[in-house]
């Protein structure tokens, strides 16, 4: 964004009434993290465990009812419970369930949880050259404003891979102050630390050695030093907490690999000859017009109609062997890839941590003491 087109603090406060939601008492959660770190998978057990669980564990003291997103969400238990996990959040789709809570002095609330797309949170939220203006301006304008009017943020990290995690100071230092700076913006924080609480999950436990598995969500944090210190720096001591989570899983098998990568390849062999057959016969009427136009000017050049011809097909062959070229260039090769994770059945997962995030979301940490 140039300097001429930088958001004016009048464009911000504009954006930010229109966009800002209706109901002041919503419990408003947003899942941040790199793609494939199992946002859609946390969401949606959250979803699980609170309706099946959580809710029957408080006596009564909660009741719960999903008022939309169900569809989504039972699509991706019932894949799980197929051993399936589900694909990657399109970046144009930003999935959301809204559930209607009540509490036992019958005081109402709504909760909604949103997933951010892995690419969209790479572009939007820790893109190092954007200053905090840019980022909320194109958050409210490409249909991620559910980030900026969060009341609790769920950063998702794939424990299993560290890397930019511990490498990478200043991209965790951007997510969290550009995190703090909309909170306080829209929470009214002013310069003080960030007034959203946030909760750091670890996912994919159940891939560490053995004997990482057994260390706390704490222990896990203290391997990542720049995401602590972050942290520290922006949010108040008690306002983040570290969770664990993990679902049962098991790495596709050799003979699995090898099996399903040989039908994907005859799949994809199959759909790009019909694929190519289909252009093929659009691109006939182009090639049938060149042989004329080669035949015309061959003749009016003085050759004889048999040189015309053979004149005319070679134009025709060339134009054919380009168009078969430039085809079968935006046809990649089917590439196997790494090997896929299967959820283990049936579906497995320690719903004693999923209770604790959930209490801790809800504010309500000794509702099932």
């Amino acid at each position: 964004m140039s300097e001429q087109e930088k958001p004016t603090e009048e464009d911000l406060d504009k954006l930010m009434a229109q966009k800002r939601p209706d109901d002041k008492d919503e419990i408003r959660i947003v899942f941040l993290g790199t793609p494939k770190s199992g946002k859609s998978v946390l969401a949606a057990l959250l979803k699980y465990r609170l309706v099946y669980s959580w809710i029957r564990m408080t006596r009564g003291m909660m009741k719960a009812a999903v008022r939309s997103g169900q569809k989504e969400v039972n699509k991706i238990i019932d894949g799980m419970m197929q051993g399936r996990f589900p694909p990657t959040t399109s970046p144009n789709h930003f999935p959301k369930l809204v559930m209607d809570l009540e509490d036992m002095r019958g005081r109402p609330s709504t909760l909604s949880m949103q997933d951010m797309s892995g690419e969209v949170y790479k572009e939007l939220l820790v893109e190092e050259s954007a200053v905090h203006e840019e980022v909320l301006h194109g958050l409210l304008t490409k249909g991620a404003e559910h980030v900026v009017f969060a009341t609790k943020y769920v950063i998702v990290v794939d424990c299993t891979v560290k890397g930019r995690w511990i490498d990478d100071s200043a991209y965790i230092d951007t997510l969290v102050g550009n995190l703090k700076y909309m909170s306080n913006r829209i929470h009214g924080g002013g310069d003080r630390k960030m007034a959203t609480r946030i909760a750091i999950v670890f996912t994919k436990a159940d891939r560490l050695l053995p004997e990482e598995q057994k260390k706390s969500a704490d222990a896990l944090a203290s391997e990542y030093p720049d995401l602590i210190n972050s942290l520290k720096l922006y949010c108040e001591k008690d306002s983040y907490r570290f969770f664990r989570m993990h679902v049962a899983s098991r790495e596709e098998a050799d003979d699995e690999y090898a099996e399903r990568t040989r039908r994907e390849k005859a799949d994809s062999k199959k759909e790009a000859r019909k694929a190519y057959e289909l252009k093929n016969a659009q691109n006939q009427e182009t090639i049938k017009m060149e042989r004329e136009n080669a035949f015309t000017q061959a003749v009016q050049e003085g050759k004889s109609e048999p040189e015309a011809r053979k004149a005319a097909d070679a134009k025709a062959d060339k134009l054919q062997k380009e168009l078969d070229q430039e085809f079968w260039s935006e046809h990649k090769p089917y590439s196997p890839g790494e090997k896929i994770w299967f959820v283990e059945t049936p579906l497995d997962f320690p719903g004693e941590e999923y209770d604790n995030l959930i209490s801790w979301l809800l504010d309500t940490d000794g509702v099932l003491n």
